[in-house]
């Protein structure tokens, strides 16, 4: 929609994506995007103010955190992943759909349980490796959405395991002060506090985040988001072709 239409939509969630069919291909279905009232026009540079919307389990880590960073369509790609996450998990169809009490189980819920800065750091933990990824949400996802956990794991990989800003919990740097060197570098959560005070004389610590330095990278991003999904539309015909054959 933002490469399209210059928008981003803000409220990116189960309940605003329909599945729907065309009286020219009835038997194809399509998403539709619906539910427009948090959608604003981004800017020259494909951005938009630093406000807080949409629903909070599918809300982006940065928005989530209500960071003073603009928003971009990742954070828009960002909230389709985590649709993909809860619903390859607790199922699409009433047939596949959990009981609550299954829920709990699945380290998913973290996303929705607690303070907004207890989901943030678990979407953090979760999304900051493959490892964790695979183990914590990919794994739990029901078997027949095969498919469906290869988009994810492809729209995870580009998201957060890009080269330009990888991983997703923030990393402390310690540099002399006349170089841009590190000489060190730990993964922290946002309750981890730093201690300049520990600090070698002529050292300075510094907090980077991959989510705010993505954003540099968002043209080039988005360009990869929509290449894995261009590629998995193909293999969708394909497996649906083949399942109307057999």
């Amino acid at each position: 929609m933002l490469n399209e239409c210059g928008i981003l939509h803000r409220d990116i969630s189960t309940n605003n994506i329909l599945a729907v069919s065309s009286n020219s291909s009835p038997n194809e279905l399509h998403g539709l995007l619906i539910d427009l009232d948090s959608a604003v026009q981004t800017d020259d540079e494909r951005k938009a103010p630093a406000v807080r919307s949409g629903t909070p389990l599918f809300m982006s880590i940065v928005n989530v955190e209500g960071l003073t960073e603009e928003r971009t369509a990742l954070d828009d790609w960002e909230s389709l992943l985590y649709v993909i996450c809860w619903l390859a998990t607790f199922g699409i169809t009433s047939d596949d759909r959990l009981i609550e009490i299954e829920k709990s189980e699945y380290p998913i819920v973290l996303w929705t349980t607690g303070t907004a800065k207890a989901a943030a750091l678990a979407k953090r933990t979760h999304m900051d490796s493959s490892r964790n990824f695979e183990t914590n949400i990919a794994d739990n996802f029901q078997g027949r959405y095969t498919l469906l956990r290869k988009l994810a794991t492809n729209l995870h990989k580009v998201l957060f395991l890009n080269e330009k800003c990888l991983g997703a919990l923030r990393s402390t740097y310690t540099v002399k002060e006349s170089t841009t060197k590190p000489t060190s570098r730990s993964k922290h959560s946002d309750s981890d506090s730093s201690d300049d005070s520990d600090l070698e004389e002529g050292t300075v610590s510094y907090v980077i985040d991959p989510l705010v330095e993505r954003c540099k990278h968002v043209d080039n991003i988005v360009e990869e988001l929509l290449g894995v999904m261009d590629s998995m539309k193909r293999k969708a015909k394909r497996y649906l072709k083949k399942m109307a054959a057999s």
